[in-house]
């Protein structure tokens, strides 16, 4: 008989959630059709929510066959994926460094704000790999630990 761990607290977290990534879809199709919304940050947003809705339908069908070791993986990776953002906002002054420096030292042609925008077209998707690679980085050195 398995013992089972004491996971009601994060049963309970993973059902407040669900509503917030249910809702997720419609404030993105707002943002697609208002004017100030960039198509490729509403692409990302599409592919987030998707990601992220898969690690926590994956984590929640382990949760339920009591697979926890499992379950931990895919929250590890759901968590990383759900700090894209803050993530990515931390990547910017890093991004915008390295078109400095890939420049030759000199502002692109457009301008300083040609780089800040493409900085921001750049900088959401280069969190996403980042958060991806980390998280996995973190679920395969658990995973040798043990």
């Amino acid at each position: 008989m398995k013992t089972k761990p004491r996971y009601r607290w994060k049963a309970a977290l993973f059902r407040t959630l669900l509503p917030t990534n249910l809702a997720e879809p419609m404030v993105i199709t707002h943002q697609i059709w208002s004017d100030s919304f960039w198509w490729l940050a509403a692409e990302l947003a599409l592919v987030q929510f998707g990601v992220k809705a898969f690690t926590n339908w994956k984590g929640y069908r382990t949760a339920v066959r009591g697979e926890y070791e499992e379950y931990r993986k895919w929250m590890i990776h759901s968590f990383g994926i759900t700090l894209v953002a803050v993530g990515a906002r931390v990547l910017v002054p890093i991004l915008l460094l390295l078109s400095y420096l890939f420049n030759g030292l000199a502002l692109p042609a457009g301008g300083i704000a040609y780089m800040v925008q493409e900085v921001l077209n750049v900088n959401i998707w280069a969190g996403l790999v980042l958060h991806l690679v980390v998280s996995e980085w973190i679920v395969l050195r658990s995973k040798r630990g043990r």
